[in-house]
Formats: C-alpha cells, sequence, structure tokens
C-alpha cells in the first residue's frame, strides 16, 4: 500500500539522512518512476522532502524536521505508549518522560489500559537487574559467581549484550569470556555480581543466538508424556500447558500430554502436583517418580 511505503520512507530518511531513489526503488520493489511520484506526494502532504541532483545526491529531508503526529494512527501512538509503558517498569533510562512528551503530543488521556510491574522481585535481585541493566547500556564487562544446574560454582567475565525475559524467568544474554561463546545465564542463579572498569564494543547481532549454561554442558534428552490430572488442577493445567495439549475427559479430569526435559527438575515438577497428578506414561517415568516417592516416605520416617 502507498500510505505504508510513504510512511517507511520518512523513517528510512530519518535514520539514514538520505538515500538515493534506486536504493528506495530496490528496498520497496518499485520503480524509481514510482519513488519520485511517492516523494511528490510527501511534499504535497507538508513533508519536508526533496531530492539533490549530481555525485553524492540523493533523496533527503530538510535538516531539524520534526516528525508530525499524523503520520502515526490512532493504534500505532497507543502501541507506542504501551512499549514505553513496559520500558518504564523496568526503569529504563528516560522512558517516563517520553511516554510523558508523547502522550501530550498525541493529546491522549490517561486512559491506563495497560500497567506492568516487575516490583514482586527481592531487593537482591532489584539490584541485580539495575547492575545489569547499566552494564549492558554503558557496554562494560561484569564478572559474577555462576550457580549451575548441578550446583557447581564458576567465576565469569561476561560482556552483556541483552537482558531477555522468557517464560516466567529473565536471563542475560551475554559473551562468555572463559568459554569464549555467547551464553545465556538465569537471574536467580548468578550471586556476587559486580562492574568492571572494562569497555568492550562487541555488539548484538540479529542472526545471533546463544545457549544457556545447562545445555552447553550437556546434552539433556527430552522425553514426551502423558499424565493425568484430577479436576482440582485444572488451573494448573491452564497455567502450565497450552490448550492443545490438554485433553478433557469426561469425569473433569485431564490427561497432559507434555515434552519435558529429562532431569532431576522433571521429577521435582512431577511431584508438585501431589496425590491430584499420576504419570501415565512412559513406564520408565512413572517408576522413577515411585521411587522418588518412597525415598521421600523413607527420609521422613
Amino acid at each position: 500500500m502507498q500510505a505504508d511505503r510513504l510512511f517507511s520512507i520518512v523513517y528510512l530518511l530519518l535514520e539514514r539522512k538520505q538515500m538515493t531513489a534506486r536504493e528506495l526503488a530496490e528496498r520497496f520493489e518499485v520503480s524509481q518512476r514510482t519513488i519520485y511520484r511517492d516523494i511528490d506526494a510527501l511534499s504535497a502532504a507538508g513533508v519536508p522532502v526533496y531530492a539533490r541532483k549530481g555525485s553524492g545526491g540523493g533523496i533527503r529531508l530538510m535538516d531539524h524536521f520534526v516528525l508530525s503526529k499524523s503520520l502515526l494512527t490512532e493504534g500505532e501512538q497507543v502501541d507506542l505508549l504501551a512499549a514505553l509503558e513496559g520500558l518504564n517498569a523496568a526503569r529504563y533510562p528516560d522512558a517516563l518522560s517520553a511516554r510523558q512528551k508523547l502522550r501530550a503530543l498525541f493529546q491522549r488521556p490517561m486512559d491506563n489500559w495497560i500497567s506492568v510491574d516487575f516490583s514482586g522481585w527481592g531487593c537482591e535481585e532489584d539490584s541485580l537487574f539495575d547492575t545489569l541493566k547499566t552494564a549492558t547500556l554503558q557496554r562494560r564487562a561484569v564478572r559474577f559467581d555462576y550457580y549451575g544446574r548441578s550446583g557447581e560454582h564458576t567465576r565469569r567475565e561476561v560482556e552483556p549484550l541483552q537482558l531477555r525475559f522468557k517464560y516466567r524467568s529473565w536471563y542475560l544474554h551475554g559473551f562468555c569470556c572463559e568459554r569464549q561463546q555467547f551464553r545465556l545465564f538465569k537471574f536467580t542463579r548468578i550471586r556476587g555480581i559486580e562492574l568492571t572498569g572494562r569497555v568492550f564494543e562487541r555488539g548484538l547481532q540479529a542472526d545471533q543466538d546463544a545457549e544457556g549454561e545447562e545445555e552447553a554442558t550437556s546434552a539433556v534428552p527430552f522425553v514426551e508424556i502423558q499424565l493425568w490430572l484430577d479436576a482440582s488442577m485444572a488451573y494448573r493445567a491452564y497455567d502450565d500447558f497450552p490448550l492443545e495439549w490438554i485433553d478433557h475427559q469426561p469425569d473433569g479430569s485431564m490427561i497432559v500430554h507434555l515434552v519435558y526435559a529429562e532431569d532431576e527438575s522433571l521429577y521435582g515438577y512431577l511431584l508438585s502436583f501431589g496425590v491430584h497428578g499420576r504419570v501415565l506414561s512412559p513406564p520408565h517415568i512413572r517408576d522413577a517418580v515411585a521411587a522418588q516417592c518412597e525415598k521421600m516416605l523413607r527420609s521422613y520416617k
């Protein structure tokens, strides 16, 4: 659509300062003649865009051009304010100020349709988040003690690139200087963090991925499990599993088909359902859970 293309052209020129008609035509897969018609349309709409001929020439915006709120739809304005609300909850620098200024520019009331709050963290994790945020923004390496899944303890120096939130947990994505690899570190296993004076230049690339410390140290097999849950566990089923994994039974119980890493954490998770859950298959997982129950019973005796 032409409207989307015009909007994208303005943003590209704001970001890159200048582009040729050929570059824009290749970018949007249209002819250069179409690009020049788009430039005429933008000029007619009051956007100060012009084309300069000759060597080093191209299409650019007048200096000090400020994007008009009219170029953003009402839905896009709402989405932008919501995104800033999330950044403000993570205490990103100046997010609240930017949100207030944009709300005034858009002339939008305080509808408060979304609220993001991470205050459930304890003081220690609050401090950890602040330290890692500072290190990531300032490109400063950090050192910390890291505790793996099996309890092993190592001291690491890491170049932090990104803070990630995935399925109820925060992770640090960074380059581990000891392993010479990109790794993911779970916040809850980081202790004794300190900022170093070393500044790094490494950046985050779009196709760059990192593996977790557990996945890097051992290949954990995954197993398909059929888990029976009685009706009282409906809230757990809806919280923990996609609906397509759940088969509802006539008596109100459920059979859940899940895939889980086969390690010690699996048995603790299955036991968390108590007498309201039972492994149906595979047999070796069912037997292992039963053995865990017997060990627990002996320990309490």
